[in-house]
């Protein structure tokens, strides 16, 4: 998981075996009152988890966030409120100013969300394979970083500076996978 050799990961999973966590849920475990004022019940599993074996505790607020977080999963912005994702955006501002850095991945489907489906003019839904481009979040908002895929051409026409045939890079488009685009239906573009 490391990028460059001695450099220590941690891996941080929400939720339990009965309440799946989301990004809310990994927000709230750095901030209480985040935790406390900012969690939907319609979108976001709610601790303790009474069932026999969940977790027992809300956890929120406990953990000190780490200098860098990288998030590889992406949601489609059309499906929760735009209040919803406002707020969330809004945490990711607060961790900028406490020096975090936020990386997260740009999506899988092109200018699609991570079905394929994009805007539905007429509903607002994404649920149709025509219509208006779909953005995802957390790639949406502009206080994260967001990275596309690339990769490598194959060719026989270009070299490296030592003459070692080197492909050149293009952003990812294979079959159905194409790197995303970082975009926003609610955030203007910085």
């Amino acid at each position: 998981m490391a990028l460059a050799a001695q450099v220590p990961v941690t891996n941080i999973q929400v939720g339990d075996k009965f309440l799946m966590g989301n990004l809310n849920t990994m927000l709230g475990a750095c901030d209480e009152h985040y935790y406390n004022t900012a969690l939907d019940p319609q979108f976001d599993p709610i601790y303790p988890d009474l069932q026999p074996g969940g977790y027992n505790s809300s956890g929120c607020g406990i953990y000190q966030p780490l200098r860098v977080i990288a998030i590889a999963y992406a949601w489609n912005e059309a499906s929760f409120s735009d209040k919803y994702i406002h707020r969330q955006c809004l945490e990711f501002l607060k961790l900028g100013q406490q020096g975090v850095t936020v990386v997260t991945g740009s999506g899988d489907r092109g200018p699609a969300d991570q079905l394929g489906y994009c805007i539905d003019p007429a509903t607002g839904n994404a649920t149709v394979e025509e219509g208006h481009f779909s953005s995802v979040f957390p790639a949406s908002c502009p206080w994260v970083t967001t990275v596309g895929g690339t990769q490598l051409q194959n060719t026989d026409n270009s070299t490296w500076s030592q003459g070692t045939p080197f492909p050149p890079e293009t952003a990812m488009n294979e079959n159905i996978t194409n790197s995303g685009g970082g975009f926003s239906r609610l955030f203007p573009a910085p």
